[in-house]
């Protein structure tokens, strides 16, 4: 990156980042085509309820670069600058889904030091350290791991005459007057795409640990000259949005969310 911004006199496409349904066949087919792809796919394991996000890609290709030297002749060289990245978007996470996460990939990472590079060794491990993390969307939302949207049912929509104010949204869900579907995720998670962009740094670099950064948010909106939202406030306004509208839907002066 520090390259892009040294070398180059404008700008160009650094990379795309298409999004997939099944990222893992993807995976399965960057590789059989044999294009350069990552080792692994970054983020949580396959699930059936997927959270949060999951990354891979396939490496950036060399290219010839002439450098223009002090003396006014040219060095030849190379740059890995354009490389693709794909992507399979989940359900945004509670700041307890989150911490759940955070424990769980901690634990997974600590257990993978054991087994070097075996990435299906890596895959193994993840996957049984997240079985504690629940895969069914009526469980997640009880244990308010994963944001919501509520809409009134197709068939329902009638049956604002007989219902009373306020309501409760689990008596709603029970009734089969609401139906919900997880709010889709739309930020990005640090350490996946540290994982990418390392990936395209060749091996000496990618099989260097990550280095522990000094990072702070009141500095960064400092230089910003603004604040910057929260993601779990943008995601509990968005779920309380949806509510309140199916409020008004059904006539309701309000909906009791416990």
């Amino acid at each position: 990156m520090i390259a892009d911004i040294v070398c180059f006199p404008s700008a160009h496409i650094n990379h795309l980042t298409p999004r997939t349904l099944d990222i893992d066949l993807v995976q399965e087919e960057m590789v059989k085509r044999h294009l350069p792809a990552k080792e692994r796919i970054e983020g949580p394991p396959r699930r059936k309820c997927p959270i949060l996000l999951r990354q891979t890609s396939f490496k950036a290709l060399e290219e010839p670069v002439s450098f223009p030297a002090v003396d006014g002749g040219i060095v030849p060289g190379s740059h890995t600058a354009r490389f693709g990245e794909i992507e399979q978007r989940g359900a945004a996470v509670t700041p307890r889904g989150r911490d759940l996460y955070d424990e769980l990939l901690g634990e997974a990472t600590r257990q993978i030091g054991n087994y070097g590079d075996d990435e299906r060794a890596f895959e193994e491990v993840l996957a049984k350290s997240f079985e504690a993390y629940p895969d069914d969307w009526d469980e997640l939302r009880a244990q308010g791991l994963v944001y919501f949207r509520y809409h009134v049912s197709p068939d329902q929509r009638n049956s604002a005459d007989v219902l009373k104010s306020p309501a409760r949204l689990e008596e709603l869900l029970e009734q089969g007057v609401l139906e919900y579907e997880p709010l889709t995720y739309e930020d990005f998670l640090p350490l996946s795409a540290a994982g990418i962009f390392k990936s395209n740094l060749g091996e000496d670099v990618s099989q260097s640990p990550l280095r522990d950064t000094d990072s702070s948010m009141s500095d960064l909106e400092d230089i910003l000259g603004c604040k910057i939202m929260s993601q779990f406030e943008l995601y509990e306004r968005l779920q309380q949005e949806s509510v309140d509208r199916c409020a008004k839907e059904l006539g309701l002066s309000h909906i009791l969310m416990d």
